[in-house]
Protein backbone atom coordinates (compact mmCIF):
# COMPACT_ATOMS: atom_id res chain seq x y z
CA UNK A 1 0.00 0.00 0.00
CA UNK A 2 1.76 3.18 -1.16
CA UNK A 3 0.31 6.47 0.43
CA UNK A 4 1.11 10.41 0.01
CA UNK A 5 2.84 9.95 -3.26
CA UNK A 6 3.95 13.87 -4.11
CA UNK A 7 6.42 12.65 -7.23
CA UNK A 8 5.36 13.00 -11.01
CA UNK A 9 5.47 9.17 -12.12
CA UNK A 10 3.75 6.53 -14.08
CA UNK A 11 1.20 6.18 -10.96
CA UNK A 12 -1.76 8.49 -10.93
CA UNK A 13 0.02 11.93 -9.62
CA UNK A 14 1.66 10.99 -13.13
CA UNK A 15 -1.70 10.21 -15.35
CA UNK A 16 -3.39 12.92 -14.06
CA UNK A 17 -0.44 15.20 -14.89
CA UNK A 18 -0.22 14.20 -18.28
CA UNK A 19 -3.87 14.18 -19.09
CA UNK A 20 -4.33 17.56 -18.23
CA UNK A 21 -0.65 18.40 -20.52
CA UNK A 22 -1.50 16.85 -23.02
CA UNK A 23 -5.54 16.73 -23.19
CA UNK A 24 -6.87 19.08 -21.17
CA UNK A 25 -4.45 21.90 -21.63
CA UNK A 26 -4.84 21.35 -25.51
CA UNK A 27 -9.00 22.37 -24.98
CA UNK A 28 -8.47 25.05 -22.45
CA UNK A 29 -5.32 26.82 -23.01
CA UNK A 30 -5.47 29.12 -20.86
CA UNK A 31 -5.70 26.88 -17.87
CA UNK A 32 -3.05 25.65 -16.08
CA UNK A 33 -2.26 22.73 -13.54
CA UNK A 34 -0.08 23.38 -10.72
CA UNK A 35 1.33 20.31 -8.47
CA UNK A 36 3.01 21.38 -5.24
CA UNK A 37 4.97 19.46 -3.72
CA UNK A 38 4.69 17.68 -0.22
CA UNK A 39 6.64 18.21 2.85
CA UNK A 40 5.34 14.82 4.52
CA UNK A 41 7.61 11.72 3.20
CA UNK A 42 6.28 9.41 1.12
CA UNK A 43 5.29 5.59 3.57
CA UNK A 44 4.76 2.39 2.53
CA UNK A 45 2.67 0.11 4.68
CA UNK A 46 3.24 -3.67 4.09
CA UNK A 47 -0.37 -5.87 4.19
CA UNK A 48 -1.62 -9.31 4.52
CA UNK A 49 -5.36 -9.44 3.43
CA UNK A 50 -7.64 -12.35 3.81
CA UNK A 51 -10.90 -12.65 2.16
CA UNK A 52 -13.86 -15.48 2.25
CA UNK A 53 -16.86 -15.43 -0.06
CA UNK A 54 -19.18 -16.80 -2.61
CA UNK A 55 -20.26 -16.56 -6.17
CA UNK A 56 -23.69 -17.44 -7.31
CA UNK A 57 -25.39 -16.66 -10.39
CA UNK A 58 -28.87 -15.12 -10.30
CA UNK A 59 -29.93 -15.44 -13.90
CA UNK A 60 -28.91 -17.19 -16.67
CA UNK A 61 -30.84 -17.91 -20.10
CA UNK A 62 -28.92 -18.49 -23.00
CA UNK A 63 -25.86 -15.96 -23.54
CA UNK A 64 -26.88 -13.66 -20.69
CA UNK A 65 -26.42 -13.88 -17.25
CA UNK A 66 -26.30 -11.92 -13.84
CA UNK A 67 -23.98 -13.20 -11.34
CA UNK A 68 -23.46 -11.93 -7.58
CA UNK A 69 -19.65 -12.18 -5.34
CA UNK A 70 -20.13 -11.55 -1.25
CA UNK A 71 -16.55 -11.17 0.06
CA UNK A 72 -15.72 -10.72 3.95
CA UNK A 73 -12.34 -9.29 4.18
CA UNK A 74 -9.69 -8.66 6.67
CA UNK A 75 -6.65 -6.29 6.60
CA UNK A 76 -3.20 -6.77 8.67
CA UNK A 77 -1.30 -3.97 8.09
CA UNK A 78 1.90 -3.11 9.82
CA UNK A 79 0.20 0.47 11.22
CA UNK A 80 -3.29 -0.50 12.72
CA UNK A 81 -4.90 2.84 10.75
CA UNK A 82 -4.66 0.59 7.78
CA UNK A 83 -5.67 -2.31 9.30
CA UNK A 84 -9.69 -3.04 9.33
CA UNK A 85 -12.54 -5.72 8.52
CA UNK A 86 -15.17 -5.08 5.64
CA UNK A 87 -17.29 -6.34 3.37
CA UNK A 88 -17.43 -6.58 -0.76
CA UNK A 89 -20.07 -7.42 -3.14
CA UNK A 90 -20.15 -6.97 -6.69
CA UNK A 91 -22.78 -7.64 -9.48
CA UNK A 92 -22.20 -8.72 -13.14
CA UNK A 93 -24.36 -8.49 -16.01
CA UNK A 94 -22.45 -10.75 -18.55
CA UNK A 95 -23.31 -11.40 -21.96
CA UNK A 96 -21.21 -14.22 -23.19
CA UNK A 97 -20.60 -14.58 -27.59
CA UNK A 98 -18.96 -17.55 -28.57
CA UNK A 99 -18.92 -16.31 -32.58
CA UNK A 100 -16.40 -13.37 -32.17
CA UNK A 101 -12.88 -13.01 -30.59
CA UNK A 102 -14.35 -11.62 -27.68
CA UNK A 103 -15.76 -13.68 -25.42
CA UNK A 104 -17.96 -12.06 -23.01
CA UNK A 105 -19.08 -8.23 -22.28
CA UNK A 106 -19.34 -7.09 -18.29
CA UNK A 107 -21.09 -4.47 -16.99
CA UNK A 108 -20.21 -4.78 -13.00
CA UNK A 109 -21.48 -2.57 -10.51
CA UNK A 110 -19.56 -2.81 -6.73
CA UNK A 111 -19.89 -1.64 -3.19
CA UNK A 112 -16.98 -1.62 -0.51
CA UNK A 113 -16.92 -0.91 3.32
CA UNK A 114 -13.96 -1.44 5.53
CA UNK A 115 -13.41 -0.61 9.04
CA UNK A 116 -11.04 -0.31 11.71
CA UNK A 117 -13.63 0.32 14.26
CA UNK A 118 -11.78 3.32 16.20
CA UNK A 119 -10.97 5.22 12.52
CA UNK A 120 -13.16 4.73 9.93
CA UNK A 121 -11.29 4.04 6.70
CA UNK A 122 -12.81 3.71 3.33
CA UNK A 123 -16.11 3.35 1.02
CA UNK A 124 -17.14 3.48 -2.53
CA UNK A 125 -19.38 2.66 -5.13
CA UNK A 126 -17.96 1.40 -8.48
CA UNK A 127 -18.95 1.00 -12.32
CA UNK A 128 -17.05 -0.90 -14.82
CA UNK A 129 -16.91 -2.61 -18.49
CA UNK A 130 -14.71 -5.11 -19.25
CA UNK A 131 -13.94 -6.87 -22.03
CA UNK A 132 -12.91 -10.71 -21.90
CA UNK A 133 -11.14 -12.08 -25.07
CA UNK A 134 -9.17 -15.55 -24.83
CA UNK A 135 -6.18 -14.42 -23.61
CA UNK A 136 -6.35 -10.85 -21.90
CA UNK A 137 -9.04 -8.55 -20.41
CA UNK A 138 -9.42 -5.02 -20.47
CA UNK A 139 -11.41 -2.94 -17.97
CA UNK A 140 -12.39 0.93 -17.17
CA UNK A 141 -14.11 1.21 -14.21
CA UNK A 142 -15.45 4.86 -12.50
CA UNK A 143 -15.13 4.64 -8.87
CA UNK A 144 -17.02 7.43 -6.69
CA UNK A 145 -15.38 7.35 -2.95
CA UNK A 146 -18.16 7.57 -0.42
CA UNK A 147 -16.18 8.50 2.78
CA UNK A 148 -12.51 7.83 2.71
CA UNK A 149 -9.83 7.83 5.73
CA UNK A 150 -11.25 9.97 8.54
CA UNK A 151 -9.40 10.60 11.35
CA UNK A 152 -6.53 8.62 9.88
CA UNK A 153 -3.14 10.73 10.68
CA UNK A 154 -1.50 9.55 7.79
CA UNK A 155 -4.03 10.91 5.35
CA UNK A 156 -3.25 14.58 5.55
CA UNK A 157 -5.83 15.47 2.57
CA UNK A 158 -8.83 13.36 1.19
CA UNK A 159 -9.78 14.75 -2.48
CA UNK A 160 -12.66 12.54 -2.33
CA UNK A 161 -12.32 12.52 -6.41
CA UNK A 162 -14.00 10.21 -8.98
CA UNK A 163 -11.30 7.77 -9.93
CA UNK A 164 -11.30 6.03 -13.28
CA UNK A 165 -9.22 2.74 -13.33
CA UNK A 166 -8.45 0.89 -16.19
CA UNK A 167 -6.22 -2.08 -16.67
CA UNK A 168 -5.21 -5.05 -18.78
CA UNK A 169 -5.15 -8.50 -17.55
CA UNK A 170 -3.34 -11.23 -19.38
CA UNK A 171 -4.24 -14.95 -18.80
CA UNK A 172 -1.72 -17.67 -18.55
Amino acid sequence: MYIQGNRISIGAVGEKYYLHKWIIEKIYPNRYWIYNSSEIKDIFVPYLELKYGYRRVLFKKGQTSLISSNNLECRIASKFNFTGIGAKSNLDLRFENDRFKMHTLDFELEGFYLTNIIQYNIAYYQLGLRLNFKIFSTYLQINKPIKKYLNNPYIKYDDMETLFNYGLVFYL
